[in-house]
């Protein structure tokens, strides 16, 4: 009993090899299909690690690079897969299924069973916490403006309404908003895009001031400062480069350029134009004094924004100067006063808010140095802060 015992251990143990290789033709397309299972798993690992990665390279973020390597790895591996599944197709055409290659079956249910061990391995690498290196985030529009005390009026909710439809309207890549100094274009743009941001219309509003004295690396430095991107870059062309680059990456930016006085290139600063504006489903909205710097910039869309009427300019005083503007002696100064801004909401609060504590006699002062001097609105806002 014990030789039989031990014969039998014996055959045992050389028959497990043996017993393995004719399982791979007997499980031949069981094996295939439990790969192609593993497979639909990775498949979805793959493609919620690629949306991490693109949502940190739209924040500027720095991939890590064994997050990289793993979806290469990824990659090839579903590509052996399609490979494994298109021999397997072959196999079964082999003389119309009846005499398929059994050397040719043997080997691909093998290879099926060796792949299958590597995509759980890749299974259990792909679940990562981060797949960026932590880095600041993007400013939001709402960080930099104050969206509290905004009220839009006739005239401003029409341009804002104008603005919107362009935002939505394929074919327009560039808005230029004009209008008189003080009539409100910054903060109605701006509100415009807090707006569209909420919407959807845009993952990120990114703003820059031009001015009259134009400064490229200060108006790459708010660019950049907005969208999180460190310019190391000596040279404007350089930090255009980068710039330019983060743009196309980033997709579905808003930039808004404030107060232009003439055309500018948009390359030199580093924001794309024509078919790159397009191609990265990017808008820009420029503001200026003059309509002759819309057409400069070549805007698909031009936006006028007008004086407050006479009954708006009154609520928009009133609300900031106070009910003190309807007491008897003080009402028709305060309508002189009202006349004299011109229907500028710029001019309209910094006056209001400098009268609003003031005794009736510089009320009548105030309103008699306007009728005199015909100041711009520059001059009032400088005036009245001294008051």
């Amino acid at each position: 009993m014990e030789i039989v015992t031990f014969i039998l251990e014996v055959v045992d143990k050389l028959w497990e090899p043996v017993g393995n290789q004719i399982g791979y033709l007997v499980h031949y397309k069981k094996n295939v299909e439990n790969l192609n299972a593993e497979v639909e798993t990775l498949e979805a690992l793959r493609k919620d690690n690629r949306e991490s990665v693109r949502a940190a390279e739209v924040n500027g973020e720095e991939i890590k690079a064994d997050v990289r390597t793993w979806l290469e790895r990824a990659d090839a591996a579903i590509d052996e897969v399609e490979r494994v599944n298109d021999d397997f197709k072959l196999n079964k055409r082999c003389l119309w299924g009846c005499f398929p290659g059994w050397i040719s079956r043997y080997r691909l249910s093998k290879r099926a069973v060796k792949d299958k061990v590597t995509i759980g391995e890749l299974q259990d690498q792909g679940k990562f916490e981060r797949v960026s290196l932590q880095v600041r985030k993007p400013l939001e529009i709402e960080s930099v403006i104050s969206t509290g005390d905004f009220e839009a009026f006739e005239s401003t909710q029409q341009a804002m309404n104008e603005v919107m439809r362009a935002l939505r309207d394929d074919k327009v890549n560039i808005i230029g908003v004009y209008g008189m100094a003080g009539v409100g274009k910054t903060t109605m743009v701006e509100q415009v895009s807090v707006q569209a941001r909420r919407d959807g219309l845009f993952d990120h509003v990114v703003k820059a001031v031009v001015s009259q004295n134009i400064n490229l690396k200060m108006i790459q430095g708010q660019i950049a400062d907005m969208l999180a991107v460190k310019l190391e870059d000596e040279s404007e062309a350089g930090r255009a480069g980068h710039l330019r680059e983060r743009i196309m990456k980033g997709r579905r930016i808003l930039i808004i350029l404030d107060d232009l006085w003439g055309r500018i290139e948009l390359t030199k600063i580093g924001v794309p134009s024509g078919r790159d504006l397009e191609a990265c489903k990017s808008k820009i909205i420029l503001t200026t004094r003059l309509e002759t710097v819309c057409h400069a910039m070549e805007s698909q869309a031009k936006v006028p924004l007008h004086t407050l009427s006479d009954q708006d300019s009154w609520t928009l005083f009133k609300k900031k100067a106070g009910n003190v503007v309807d007491w008897p002696d003080f009402h028709d100064v305060a309508w002189k006063v009202v006349k004299k801004c011109g229907g500028l909401p710029s001019a309209l609060v910094v006056v209001a808010r400098a009268l609003g504590d003031k005794d009736l006699e510089e009320w009548k002062e105030a309103a008699r140095q306007l009728e005199m001097s015909n100041p711009t609105k520059d001059d009032m806002i400088a005036r009245f802060l001294g008051i």
